[in-house]
């Protein structure tokens, strides 16, 4: 058995993985997600199983870690995750030497 820890956006999402893992006779808990490691909600899965089990996984999962000791290894990492991280980059880029979140403040 190996120990994946998965994160969620939201509580809820949490929660109905935590019921899947459950229902499919894995131990599993939620848990405060460790320092470590970053979520949208701050609640996470910790459980036990012979392999990652993603497909139990609801569509709101952050990412899935695989656990060994303090070491943790990204196994997924959710396609909207990966936009979002990309979209808050491209809004740091300076454009004309102004950011573009800075814009939202001009006034017309």
């Amino acid at each position: 058995m190996s120990r994946y820890i998965a994160t969620f956006h939201t509580h809820l999402s949490a929660l109905l993985t935590c019921q899947r893992l459950t229902a499919a006779g894995v131990r599993a808990r939620m848990m405060p997600v460790p320092r470590k490691l970053s979520a949208s909600c701050g609640t996470c899965v910790d459980y036990e199983a012979a392999g990652p089990l993603l497909e139990q996984m609801d569509t709101d999962v952050e990412r899935v870690f695989a656990v060994a000791g303090e070491t943790y290894t990204l196994l997924l990492e959710n396609e909207l995750e990966q936009a979002a991280d990309t979209l808050r980059l491209a809004c740091q880029a300076p454009v004309d030497g102004i950011l573009v979140q800075d814009l939202a403040t001009w006034e017309l």
